[in-house]
């Protein structure tokens, strides 16, 4: 015969025991994108607006489309297809776009014909 439940549970003060850990990070990442304007991401639909040669910085900057509430997004990384980190030489830019319930974000990324990337927006409840 099982006794479960018998034993009382010992509820006692725990020293220098931390509050809960704060809530995790919410990520959302576009799939693959192409620096061609026009061309839509086909995971969560982000529309590549322009593309812009930026000859004095070796750059370009390409603005997109994002389904988001700019709300919703606090960081931005940019990594390539195959998942490793893209470094930023300039911050990503967010912009208002006409349709509230879009965000348009500049981002600035080396100079290549049909560049290819992922981005992910990464909303941090502690932000603000």
């Amino acid at each position: 015969m099982l006794a479960a439940g018998c034993a009382p549970r010992h509820k006692g003060h725990r020293v220098g025991f931390a509050a809960a850990p704060p809530p995790p990070l919410s990520e959302i990442e576009s799939g693959d994108l192409r620096a061609e304007p026009g061309y839509t991401g086909e995971r969560i639909g982000v529309r590549i607006l322009g593309v812009t040669d930026l000859p004095e910085e070796e750059l370009q900057a390409i603005d997109l489309d994002v389904p988001l509430d700019a709300e919703r997004i606090d960081r931005i990384e940019i990594f390539s297809p195959g998942g490793r980190p893209i470094e930023q030489s300039k911050d990503a830019e967010i912009r208002p776009l006409p349709d509230p319930d879009n965000t348009g974000i500049r981002i600035y990324l080396p100079k290549r014909n049909g560049l290819e990337f992922r981005i992910k927006l990464i909303d941090d409840p502690d932000q603000y």
